[in-house]
């Protein structure tokens, strides 16, 4: 019989192999995956590594061509060189001297550079131009600038003592309306109240009547800056070149503009609470008129019921005590609607200095951003300087630039010249040295024959000695005058020959 132990071991056993079996096969899989990953990773780097190793090949064999001709190029062109070099070393004296090739060019130069010389001081001259009527219109802005300040001051000004008589008004009107809530109703007579409120009605509508005056007048000071706007507006559109100024300018102009607009806009706000509140006394006053009106009825109906019928005396009384009662209700409803108007009044006052915060505020705003607009200006300028700077920089570079191709055209068509006249004059030099070889060959055949006719005893012959002395052949006569050089003059004509080529292949690869 087996032991359970083993059992138990032997299920442990077979429990952990497949533990480790399900391991190592998750591992496998997963290596397996990383192989995979890593395969496509190897195949993609071996075709990116064929691409560039196809581009390498392609960009060494574009360069091997490029080198081959280039070689083949400068193989061509040293042995053009060559052939010239070969070619003006057989010149000897018809090769232009150095100082008239110098005073060539001089003047081939100074004709190329004569229409861009003429080009410079057109330029010089327009930029002249130019910074005059930049500083034509720098004066103007500043003028517009100034202008525009006196006349912000000024609205500041007349805002600030609108707003100091607008608040002296509200004082006042508010003073007198504590008063009045003050006092007692039975302190007064009601024909002196209502003169009294008929006087306060009075200074209210001439308070009305000058704050309406200060409006017009800011209104006629708000047209009159919107015709500045328009005017600026349209100096802007016939100038055209000072948008930029203009526009700096305008801006402080519509903002101070905007202020105003909201400025009045305020003090038509205030305008209407007051009437507002003027119509609200207005008929507090006539009902307390009419109350009193009423009163004085009742009072004299009464003296005339009490004298005309004594019957009716205590229900008249009633009646009277009644209405008496009814007009002390009216007069608490009428304080209390006063008191809700005072504190509509509050509230509007509050409003009234919070907008005037905002206002300060966009002034303030305004102020910055003036000084940014400023600041922005001056950067604009030196922008500006330094593009001119550059602008000017490059004219010289394009100037010398044009002046080098020039000198290079005139010194290759020179060279060119050289050698076509080198090419004909080797040509005629050739045949002269032709005709001057049979002209010796004649000579000597003739000597020949009188040396012959000498030995002979025989008299020379006048025919072939005529022909071959009697006439001065300008060959022999070019090949005297070299011999009477002598051998180190024509060395010393070929030397400086090659030095000249030479200086004039430095300057053309120069000019290149």
């Amino acid at each position: 019989m087996a032991d359970p132990r083993f059992d138990e071991e032997n299920a442990a056993l077979k429990a952990r192999i497949e533990q480790v079996l399900t391991q190592s096969e998750e591992e496998r899989a997963s290596f397996r995956e990383q192989w995979d990953s890593l395969s496509a990773e190897a195949l993609r780097l071996k075709e990116a590594h064929d691409v560039l190793h196809a581009r390498v090949a392609s960009l060494e064999q574009e360069k091997e061509a490029a080198r081959v001709e280039h070689g083949e190029q400068r193989d061509r062109w040293s042995a053009q060189l060559d052939a010239a070099t070969r070619e003006f070393e057989s010149l000897r004296e018809q090769l232009i001297p150095p100082a008239d090739l110098e005073a060539m060019r001089l003047r081939l130069v100074e004709e190329a550079a004569a229409p861009h010389r003429t080009r410079a001081s057109d330029l010089e001259a327009e930029l002249q131009r130019a910074r005059s009527d930049a500083s034509a219109a720098r004066r103007d802005a500043d003028r517009l600038r100034a202008s525009h300040d006196a006349a912000a001051l000024e609205h500041a000004a007349a805002a600030r003592e609108a707003q100091a008589a607008h608040e002296t008004a509200l004082a006042e009107a508010r003073a007198k309306l504590d008063l009045a809530l003050a006092e007692d109703a039975g302190r007064f007579e009601p024909a002196e109240r209502l003169r009294k409120l008929q006087r306060e009605s009075a200074e209210g509508r001439v308070r009305l009547e000058r704050l309406l005056e200060e409006v017009s007048d800011l209104r006629a000071e708000n047209e009159a800056l919107r015709g500045a706007r328009d005017a600026l507006e349209a100096s802007q559109a016939r100038r055209g070149g000072e948008d930029k100024a203009a526009a700096w300018l305008l801006g402080p102009v519509l903002e101070l503009l905007d202020a105003c607009s909201a400025h009045l806009r305020l003090e038509a706000e205030v305008r209407e609470r007051r009437a507002a509140v003027d119509d609200a006394q207005h008929a507090l006053a006539s009902e307390q008129a009419a109350a009193e009106a009423r009163s004085a009825d009742a009072a004299a109906g009464k003296a005339r019921r009490l004298e005309a019928q004594r019957a009716e005396a205590l229900e008249e009384a009633a009646t009277l005590r009644a209405e008496l009662h009814g007009a002390v209700v009216a007069k608490e409803a009428a304080v209390d609607e006063a008191g809700r108007q005072r504190r509509r009044w509050e509230e509007a006052e509050a409003r009234h200095a919070a907008l005037a915060a905002e206002v300060e505020g966009a002034r303030r705003e305004a102020a910055e951003s003036r000084a940014r607009a400023m600041s922005l200006q001056a950067a604009e300028a030196e922008a500006a300087g330094r593009q001119d700077k550059l602008g000017m920089q490059l004219e010289v570079a394009t100037r010398e630039l044009a002046r080098v191709k020039a000198e290079s055209g005139a010194l290759q068509a020179a060279l060119v010249a050289k050698v076509k006249a080198a090419k004909r004059a080797w040509a005629k030099e050739r045949q002269l040295l032709r005709q001057g070889e049979a002209a010796r060959l004649r000579q000597v055949q003739a000597l020949r024959a009188e040396l012959e006719r000498s030995r002979r005893g025989l008299p020379a012959g006048g025919g072939g000695g005529d022909s071959a002395f009697g006439e001065a052949d300008p060959v022999v006569v070019t090949s005297a005058r070299l011999e009477a050089h002598g051998l180190d003059g024509l060395v010393r004509d070929e030397h400086a020959v090659q030095a000249e080529i030479q200086q004039l292949k430095r300057q053309l690869l120069e000019g290149i």
